[in-house]
């Protein structure tokens, strides 16, 4: 997933796109926008701007990329989100159009930054669907030249681009399982980047004299889902008293300096803290590390001896072995379900509700909003959700639907507290995004997503 949002966005446009500084949507193929009313965005288009093979882009553009995402028989993986989002779109001019849409939806801008790149309908029309999945063109400073899965992508400079060209002209993707192999390559010279650098070649890249690690900060998290519900079936954590418990049993810092070694952040409540609407002051109500307060609560909750459970997950295997440790020390003794390799099982036990106990899980996103995390989690019907809580969804529901950021603040405020006091989720870290790159290359990020196209040689 993250190797396809990398690629996509070097030869794709949105209407808008998330400036690096400020985390938040500016003008790209849209130069500007009005709200006509709570259900309708008006967008002013940008002029002169083709595909790379010459077709035009239009108002037209918009409603067709929209619209073919909303057509079930096209049956493309974002649908679900658009059709709760968007009724139609108007055109209004050729470079005027409307997109109305089902409720307010204050993350509009977000939401077309990210999850909305224009495709063109003649080409597509043309070739149908499945030649463009393999054959794709944008609007974007790249072109695709070659694909070659599981081996290899080939990129140069789109030159029918509206923007800034790329100061480099030419991308060449690898792909190399082998993160050593990765590693020793970079520091021959033999490629420039490598992307998600493992912590432990971190010291061989730093003691390389062509190669440097680039750390940026990301919104992925990690954390563990509790099923509070019993969805798995009948479970201890059931009890809020033994959900408290497994937050006070696991020592969050050293898993940090340890097994990260340093290369995460502390992560207080369900929300990295550069999101709109994150409350600082979670940090000050969240239950801290406590190994003795865990065994109370576990004794309250009628486990004086502990109790069995599962722990599945699919990364961070090192991570949920210190986890399995420091529940031991407090009684719980779980059995680790591992799926590194099959996350697509776990996925569809998890959305099945047969998921038992507890299961660590990532989500990271470029959209800097609770709206793009809390609903897929904590939505009453969500298939995520293993803790259902009808006053959860109600302020999701609320804040989704409001353009006072000042009300949304209030809401998302409440529903990071009550996620806490409930201790639905113990969160554990949030990602730093490690690269090993080239010491002469100016590289740009936007946390965990390269931005090949702004980075250049240092002169």
């Amino acid at each position: 997933m993250l190797v396809g949002m990398t690629v996509q966005e070097q030869f794709f446009d949105g209407l808008y796109v998330l400036d690096e500084k400020t985390l938040r949507p500016k003008p790209n193929l849209a130069i500007s926008h009005k709200l006509v009313k709570d259900t309708t965005w008006e967008f002013v288009l940008r002029r002169g701007v083709k595909f790379s093979n010459g077709e035009p882009f239009d108002a037209n553009v918009v409603k067709y990329t929209l619209e073919r995402v909303l057509d079930p028989k096209r049956k493309l993986y974002d649908r679900p989100t658009w059709d709760k989002i968007l009724d139609r779109v108007e055109i209004v001019d050729d470079y005027t159009v409307r997109l109305i849409t089902k409720k307010p939806y204050p993350i509009m801008l977000e939401k077309l930054a990210f999850d909305a790149y224009m495709v063109p309908p003649k080409y597509i029309e043309k070739k149908g669907d499945s030649s463009f999945g393999e054959h794709p063109i944008g609007t974007g400073p790249y072109k695709l030249i070659q694909w070659k899965r599981g081996e290899e992508i080939l990129f140069e400079t789109n030159d029918l681009y509206w923007g800034e060209k790329p100061a480099i002209p030419k991308l060449h993707f690898r792909i190399i399982p082998e993160s050593a192999v990765a590693t020793a390559e970079l520091i021959t010279g033999g490629v420039d980047i490598v992307g998600r650098l493992d912590a432990d070649q971190v010291p061989t890249v730093e003691k390389s004299k062509k190669a440097k690690v680039y750390q940026s900060p990301s919104n992925r998290i990690h954390f563990l889902q509790l099923d509070g519900d019993g969805r798995g079936g009948p479970t201890p954590f059931q009890n809020l008293k033994a959900r408290l418990a497994v937050y006070h049993a696991i020592d969050r810092e050293t898993i940090i300096k340890e097994i990260k070694r340093g290369y995460g952040t502390m992560l207080h409540g369900p929300l990295y803290r550069k999101y709109f609407g994150y409350d600082p002051g979670i940090k000050d109500i969240e239950p801290k590390y406590d190994p003795e307060k865990a065994k109370q609560l576990l004794t309250e909750a009628g486990y004086k001896g502990g109790f069995e459970a599962e722990l599945s997950g699919y990364m961070q295997k090192q991570v949920l072995e210190a986890i399995q440790g420091y529940l031991r020390r407090v009684g719980i003794k779980t059995k680790l379900n591992w799926y590194g390799a099959d996350l697509g099982t776990l996925i569809k036990l998890r959305n099945a509700g047969k998921v038992k106990d507890v299961a660590m899980y990532t989500w990271g996103t470029n959209i800097y909003d609770p709206d793009y995390i809390l609903p897929y989690w904590f939505g009453y019907n969500a298939e995520k959700n293993y803790n259902r809580d009808k006053q959860i969804d109600e302020w999701l529901t609320a804040a989704a639907q409001t353009f006072d950021k000042d009300k949304r603040k209030e809401l998302y405020s409440k529903v990071q507290r009550r996620i806490v006091e409930q201790a639905y989720w113990v969160p554990v870290f949030a990602e730093v995004s490690l690269y090993g790159i080239n010491k002469g290359l100016d590289f740009v990020s936007l946390g965990e997503f390269p931005r090949y196209y702004r980075c250049s040689w240092k002169k």
